[in-house]
């Protein structure tokens, strides 16, 4: 059981890059099932299924740590598919439900996002 939880432990100081928290995984800065994918291009992307709830927002932080949020606040394409104000937190608050994929360009510092 020990060895469980230190593998545990250090999956959490090994996480690098971004990902993208919210309703759909708990909010849990350390789920490498949310992290943002390299493209190679100077973007990187994910893509996640929002389900109906009373919250569907979240944002891109720095994986096992809550700095360096990208919210909505530098959303140029898909600005319809979300909420005008994601309030203190800067979160990308979607309006429906459905499948989307959250691209930041990192260089521009600027987000799109597409409904499949």
């Amino acid at each position: 059981a020990l060895d469980g939880y230190e593998d545990k432990i250090n999956s959490l100081f090994s996480l690098e890059g971004y990902i993208f928290v919210g309703a759909w995984n708990g909010w849990s800065n350390s789920d490498g099932n949310y992290a943002l994918n390299d493209n190679g291009d100077g973007t990187m992307s994910i893509t996640v299924m929002v389900e109906e709830s009373d919250y569907m927002g979240g944002r891109i932080v720095t994986a096992g740590d809550w700095d360096t949020d990208k919210g909505c606040t530098i959303v140029t394409t898909g600005k319809d598919l979300i909420a005008e104000d994601g309030g203190s937190d800067n979160n990308i608050v979607f309006l429906a439900p459905g499948t989307y994929t959250v691209t930041w360009d990192t260089a521009a510092n600027e987000i799109t996002i597409t409904a499949e």
